[in-house]
Order: C-alpha cells, then structure tokens, then sequence
C-alpha cells in the first residue's frame, strides 16, 4: 500500500514538471513569434522610409513615432539627408524622443554627425533644431560634437544653446569641457565677447547642479554636514552664563549693589526685634554660691 501511495505521488509530480516545461515552452515560442512579427513590421517600415516618393516617407515617418525598434532607428537616421526639410525637422523630432537606451546612443550618433554637416549662417534654424535634440539625448558620446564648432565670438543664440545642452550630459566630462571654454571666453573678454562669458557661467552652473553628488562617510553612507546653526539636543545642559569682563563696576551698578546690601540689613534688623518680642528673655540662672532669696 505504502509503494502504491510513493508510486502516484511520483507520477504526479512528474507531470506537473512536464506541465510546467510545456507552459514554459510555449511562452518561449509565443515571445520569439512576437519578436519576429516585430522585426518584420520594423523592416517593413524601414523600406517605407527609405521610399522614393515623398508621401510614402511623410506617411512612414508619422509611424515612425511610435515605433522604437532598432531598425526604425536606423532608417529615421537616415532621414536626416533628406531632400526636403519639413522631413528633416520631422526626423529629428522623431530622434530626440528615443526612449531605449540603445535607441537613444544611435539617435545621439547621428544627429552629431548631421551637425558637423551644417556649416554657414543659412543653416543655423537646423542646426538649433539637432543641437536642442542633442540636448534632451544627453548623451557623453556627443559632447566633442557639440563642442568642436564653438567659438566664442559666435552668436548669442547658439553660443547658448550649444554650452545648455553640453550642461544637460550629467558627466563630470561636461564640466571640465565648460570649465575650459569659460577660461577661453575669459581671455576673449576684452575683444567684444563679453556675452560668451555670461553664458558660459550660467551652463556651469547647471552642470555642475546636474552631477551634484551626496557626501560619502568613512563606512561609505551619506553623510551629512553640520553647521554652527545647528540646535543642540534636548537633554544638553545649558552653557554658564559669562560674567561681564570689565575691571570694576559702573557706578550705576555699585549703587544697585549698595542699595541691596542697605536693605538687607534692614530687613535682617527687623527680624531679630521681631523675634526678640515673641520669645521673652529667660530668667537669670542662680549662681553655685546664692543664698536662699525667699523668707
């Protein structure tokens, strides 16, 4: 009876682990069907963009949007070359809002390569619109891109929005990158370029607000500073009050002292006439030698 009972229990848990590997199988199998249908709606969409026509590439960049597939990614790169410039603005628009890290890191590539490819004043609205994509990416990769251009005579407008997206990369390298062209910006200063430096303080300042790290203690946790204003605890004694410092009284305050002395020794007098007439003297005490003093 007892082999019977091991028998059925054996069997059982036997098939709840074939159950459990067929479930976990066809979940493998679900996942990997899911991942190939999107690869293939990706590709697919991909060509779209890379079509002659120039609805069919408005049509896909609108999809685009909301698709954040590698290969997406890619081809939407790509459309920064584009013909017309209502697709370039689109395309960077569509980069700028990467949210996967991966896609992010690739979006952050191309758009520092486009802007190395905008030179001359008649394509400073394009380079404004990559180098603010630039900036919501914050991306360490792109900081020698937005850097390489700068000078510091150049317009106010770009000037600032160049230095503010360097700022936005919470590396310690961005600092270092501002820290070197305000020193630059310094010696320029006498030649006219007094907003450089202006500019250049205040994206210091965000960067350095943006890597701002908490104080370490010696086992490693934070820490905090403590100032002079800090309150003491409730149990703590209070501190002895100081004596004035001067050599001698004021004369004022000898005679508050004087009039405290009179009038405790008036008060002391007054209390012993008191007592002196509530308690009678005691009758003298008859010396060893007295005779008697009745008849």
């Amino acid at each position: 009876m007892t082999r019977t009972r091991f028998s059925f229990a054996a069997v059982f848990v036997a098939l709840l682990a074939l159950s459990g590997t067929r479930g976990a199988l066809a979940d493998a199998a679900a996942d990997k069907a899911a991942e190939e249908a999107a690869k293939a709606e990706a590709k697919a969409l991909a060509e779209r963009l890379g079509d002659k026509e120039r609805t069919v590439r408005e049509e896909a960049l609108e999809a685009a949007k909301a698709n954040q597939h590698a290969l997406v990614t890619a081809a939407v790169v790509k459309r920064l070359g584009d013909e017309y410039f209502e697709l370039r603005e689109t395309a960077i628009e569509i980069l700028a809002a990467r949210e996967a890290e991966a896609c992010k890191r690739a979006a952050a590539l191309g758009l520092g390569a486009r802007l190395a490819k905008l030179p001359g004043s008649d394509r400073q609205e394009e380079r404004l619109l990559v180098i603010d994509g630039l900036r919501r990416l914050a991306q360490v990769s792109t900081l020698k891109a937005l850097a390489d251009a700068i000078d510091i005579k150049m317009d106010a407008e770009e000037l600032g929005a160049r230095t503010m997206a360097i700022a936005n990369v919470p590396d310690a390298k961005a600092i270092e990158l501002l820290i070197d062209l305000r020193s630059r910006a310094g010696r320029h200063a006498a030649n006219g370029a007094n907003h450089s430096a202006t500019l250049l303080r205040k994206a210091l300042t965000s960067a350095k607000t943006s890597v701002a790290t908490p104080m370490r203690g010696a086992s490693g946790g934070r820490t905090t500073r403590r100032t002079s204003t800090s309150r003491p605890p409730p149990n703590a004694a209070a501190p002895p009050r100081r004596r004035p410092t001067s050599a001698r009284p004021s004369a004022k305050s000898a005679r508050r002292s004087a009039r405290r002395s009179g009038m405790a020794r008036a008060t002391a007098g007054r209390r012993a006439t008191d007592l002196r007439r509530v308690v009678p003297p005691a009758p003298a005490s008859p010396g060893p030698c007295a005779g008697p003093t009745g008849p």
